[in-house]
């Protein structure tokens, strides 16, 4: 029976490697901050004072400090995730379920005593929302139905090489986040001269941007005693000088303009801090509670994007008939948001453990935010996992499910877009450790 076990752990292993490298890290979902281990993920996904080997790079560096040995880990969840949203004007939507494979690798080594080094390679950062977007426009007696959709993705791929270290019952980390964000948006533009029979009467536009940048992850630890130990973990925000194209049709159809032109922005991201405890109910039962603080409050009101053609540049400014967006900005009032959860870890037998946790998110986007490009609601999740480990090497699985607390907007930057929104969506995750 151990024979089998292994042949199917390696079977595994070997199939998730294959998949996380073709895949080439896609990223799905709205959440911004992807979920690196089924243990962690588990016990509500934020686990700031908890030890749970490479996902510490991401939640508490300061975790590795208490580590022992060398291991591997791979890791992969598949997002699927839905918006919905019903307005008096454009009726009801529901964007694309996004059913996307994500995932990461990572290791970590024990130095010496108390200090550990690690690496993990993860797509980290994600906002991904997609609606089918339907035109119908009528002249005289000539009726045009035009597909074209609503788009919206910051898509950061990330290494992370961390190193922590522990004195007493005091740790400190830190990990140093290298990563590409690449940010895609995509929208219609009504031509105002189509009922003068010039062009079509809607046209696809597309702005993409990347930039290298980079961040910090801070984090302490403190074990007050056998039974208590508490985290505290802070992640700096950035300022990215997103550099990259833009393309339509429509203004080379009625201003003979060109089709394609750079565009440049500055994407920002927030300081968030997050604090934790864990503590010994008992000799076989841990809770975990953890509190997470996102700065987003302090970041620019809007999206500024300068388009290198001055065709492009002066009509920038004119807010869309149909869809009500304007080719050079979009608003983002946003405001500081919080997540708070728990969890319990039940030690089963001497080689299961068992996770179930809670979460609610609340949601950045006030209503002059709120748009099909910008849909995030609050939202609870409840979560549960388990696993099953030897002295080789240890499986974890979790499956986390959200569901959004409906959000009514009557005053939105755009007026289009004022309505119900709403959210679900569905985590599950696979985590192997390769103890080496």
């Amino acid at each position: 029976a151990e024979f089998m076990m292994k042949i199917f752990f390696n079977t595994i292993k070997s199939f998730l490697l294959i998949l996380l490298f073709t895949t080439a890290l896609q990223a799905g979902g709205v959440n911004r901050t992807s979920l690196f281990g089924a243990k962690s993920s588990a016990l509500n996904g934020l686990y700031f004072a908890g030890i749970d080997g490479v996902s510490n790079i991401y939640y508490n560096p300061a975790g590795l400090a208490s580590l022992r040995g060398q291991a591997v880990e791979v890791s992969a969840f598949l997002r699927s995730e839905q918006n919905k949203f019903e307005g008096d004007i454009k009726g009801l939507f529901n964007s694309l379920r996004e059913d996307d494979l994500n995932g990461g690798i990572g290791g970590y080594y024990n130095i010496s005593e108390g200090l550990t080094a690690a690496i993990g390679i993860e797509a980290f950062y994600d906002y991904r929302t997609t609606w089918p977007y339907i035109v119908l426009s009528k002249r005289d007696a000539t009726l045009i139905t035009i597909g074209t959709d609503m788009f919206n993705q910051s898509f950061m791929e990330m290494i992370s090489p961390a190193i922590a270290y522990k004195v007493d019952d005091f740790s400190v980390g830190l990990a140093v986040n290298v990563f590409r964000n690449t940010v895609k948006t995509s929208f219609a533009l009504g031509n105002n001269k189509w009922k003068n029979n010039v062009g079509l009467p809607v046209y696809q536009t597309d702005i993409n941007g990347d930039a290298w940048s980079f961040n910090i992850n801070l984090g302490f630890m403190y074990q007050v005693n056998e039974d208590l130990r508490l985290g505290l973990s802070v992640l700096s925000g950035t300022s990215q000088d997103l550099t990259g194209e833009a393309k339509t049709n429509l203004f080379a159809v009625t201003d003979s303009a060109a089709t394609f032109t750079n565009v440049s922005s500055t994407y920002q991201t927030p300081w968030r801090i997050g604090f934790g405890g864990v503590y010994n109910l008992s000799s076989d039962l841990i809770l975990n509670v953890d509190l997470k603080y996102n700065l987003y409050g302090s970041l620019d009101k809007e999206i500024k994007y300068e388009f290198e053609n001055s065709v492009w540049q002066a009509n920038a400014m004119n807010s869309d008939s149909l869809t009500g967006f304007t080719l050079g900005s979009q608003p983002l009032e946003y405001k500081n948001s919080f997540e708070a959860g728990f969890g319990l870890e039940y030690m089963a037998a001497p080689d299961l453990n068992i996770y179930f946790g809670y979460k609610y998110v609340s949601s950045p986007n006030q209503e002059k935010t709120f748009s099909l490009l910008n849909p995030q609601v609050a939202f609870n999740q409840i979560s549960a996992g388990l696993t099953y480990f030897d002295e080789e090497m240890s499986v974890s699985l979790s499956v986390a499910y959200y569901k959004g607390i409906e959000e009514e907007v009557k005053n939105g930057s755009y007026p289009i877009h004022n309505g119900v929104y709403n959210l679900d969506g569905l985590i599950p995750t696979l985590t192997f450790r390769f103890n080496l």
